[in-house]
């Protein structure tokens, strides 16, 4: 494989990053009186979920129109090894872990296909967490590796649970905002991305979805931007861009768990290369991402 081949390809991976860093939690009822919103769990109950999170990008590099569309899908159960009335101790257990790969424009590098594959490493593995009263999760410990994390990562299991829910009850219709900096490692080499965001959540009322009684919270990012600094493969890629975040989360009114959550991210990026080559590289991506949980046991 030719230097310029060898650097397409290693664009095509460093763009992986611009999203993944960039997708907030997002949660959501229809009562006049206010509520308060909280996570009261108990010892022993335990939560079954199904998540899918789908990206697509577009992207020219040297003349090449490169589209790639990512799948990934995995089952998690959590279940609760302790609980008081501030903080849960929960252990996260992951299963058919799948991912799925379209690439379109790189027919020279020999990736224009469609791959699917099952993820075996992932069966079994666990990571354990602490979640406060307000759903704010925060990863203790875990038996995956470098990579398996990374790829874990790129997908935000943590964020889909990791709430940001007011102090004080709040009134449908009534908001709240959050600001958030995240920072995400590159996939390869060194550097990281860091992504800002401030979201504003409406509290929407109580509906019956999924057969359970649920808090309805909407989330619209008022401003979403990245920056990053990459060095690989001998190319230094700074990027910077913006976009716009928006989405719903279902919340158990019993207990403050998600139900079931969907939402979507949309950055335009600018990705500017020095090293061995010097070029300006504009990239649009999307993020779609949903889940739901599929059983509950107590």
């Amino acid at each position: 494989m030719n230097k310029r081949l060898l650097n397409i390809a290693a664009i095509y991976l460093l763009s992986a990053t611009i999203v993944a860093a960039a997708a907030p939690f997002i949660p959501v009822n229809h009562r006049d009186e206010p509520a308060l919103l909280r996570v009261r769990l108990t010892k022993g109950a335990a939560f079954r979920y199904t998540m899918t999170s789908t990206t697509s990008q577009d992207m020219t590099v040297e003349m090449n129109d490169i589209t790639n569309e990512s799948t990934s899908s995995l089952t998690l159960t959590m279940v609760v090894n302790d609980a008081a009335m501030d903080r849960a101790d929960i252990t996260t257990t992951f299963s058919n872990v799948t991912s799925t790969v379209r690439v379109r424009g790189m027919e020279d590098l020999g990736v224009a296909q469609d791959t699917t594959v099952r993820l075996t490493q992932f069966e079994g593995a666990s990571i354990r967490l602490t979640m406060d009263q307000f759903g704010r999760a925060s990863k203790v410990s875990t038996s995956l590796d470098g990579s398996a994390s990374a790829f874990l990562a790129s997908m935000k299991v943590l964020d889909r649970f990791s709430a940001y829910l007011p102090k004080e009850p709040i009134p449908v219709g009534g908001t709240w905002k959050i600001e958030n900096i995240d920072t995400t490692a590159a996939p390869s080499g060194s550097g990281d991305v860091r992504t800002r965001a401030v979201t504003v959540y409406t509290y929407r009322g109580i509906r019956d979805t999924l057969g359970t009684r649920c808090w309805v919270i909407d989330a619209v990012s008022s401003s979403l931007t990245q920056e990053g600094e990459i060095n690989a493969n001998g190319i230094d890629l700074e990027l910077e861009g913006s976009g716009q975040s928006q989405g719903t989360t279902f919340l158990d009114v019993s207990n403050g768990m998600v139900v079931a959550t969907r939402g979507m991210v949309a950055m335009q990026t600018q990705m500017s290369l020095s090293g061995q080559q010097s070029m300006v590289i504009p990239v649009a991506t999307q993020m779609q991402f949903t889940m739901t949980r599929s059983s509950e046991r107590r």
